[in-house]
């Protein structure tokens, strides 16, 4: 079986702020989130899989790009 790579996105529910991220064991590194005082009750809002790694990184750079950009009109 082959591993399958997803991107994700945390909410803060406090401010709405979102975090983009990508892992090949999401449940893990929400937990490892939650430990973070950082990121401790964030949310998992959505999530997409790839089977392939680069397609899921191409995926969360772009998510990263829009976010970043989506920033500056505000």
């Amino acid at each position: 079986m082959e591993d399958v790579f997803y991107v994700y996105v945390l909410k803060n529910p406090k401010s709405a702020a979102l975090y983009y991220g990508f892992s090949s064991n999401p449940r893990q590194r929400f937990e490892d989130h939650q430990k973070m005082p950082k990121h401790a009750g964030w949310v998992l809002v959505y999530y997409e899989a790839y089977l392939h790694e680069q397609d899921a990184r191409e995926r969360e750079r772009m998510l990263k790009q829009y976010g970043a950009a989506r920033g500056h009109v505000r």
